[in-house]
C-alpha cells in the first residue's frame, strides 16, 4: 500500500490542488449575476434626456449683450491672423515604393490677388 501510495502522491495531489483551484475561481469570480435585459437604463436614459431638454432650455433662453462690440477696447484690438499660402500637392500614393507611380505633384492654383 506504501508502494501505490509513493507512486501516485503527486498525481493526487496534482488532481486535489485543481479542484481546489476550480472551488476557488468559482467561490471569488461565481458571484450572482444581475439580470441580462434590465429596465434601469430605460430610466436612466430618460433621466439624462430630460436633463439635456433642461440644458438646452437653458441655452435657449440666454441673451448676449452686444454693447461690447462698442466698447473702445474692443475698437483697438488688431488683426493679427495671416494668410496661408497653398503648397503643392506630393505623391499620389505615398505608401508606395519609390519610383513605381509617377511624381507629378499639382501646382497650386494661383490666386486672383497675385
Amino acid at each position: 500500500m506504501k508502494e501505490l501510495y509513493k507512486k501516485y502522491k503527486n498525481y493526487v495531489l496534482v488532481g486535489a490542488l485543481a479542484v481546489a483551484l476550480v472551488f476557488g475561481y468559482f467561490y471569488i469570480f461565481g458571484g450572482e449575476e444581475g439580470p441580462l435585459l434590465s429596465s434601469d437604463t430605460r430610466e436612466e436614459q430618460t433621466e439624462v434626456g430630460q436633463e439635456l431638454l433642461r440644458l438646452l432650455l437653458q441655452i435657449r433662453s440666454l441673451e448676449l449683450d452686444d454693447s461690447i462690440f462698442s466698447r473702445p477696447a474692443f475698437n483697438q484690438l488688431q488683426d493679427f491672423s495671416q494668410e496661408l499660402v497653398a503648397e503643392p500637392v506630393g505623391r499620389t500614393n505615398p505608401f508606395a515604393p519609390l519610383g513605381v507611380d509617377p511624381v507629378t505633384p499639382e501646382e497650386p492654383e494661383a490666386s486672383e490677388g497675385e
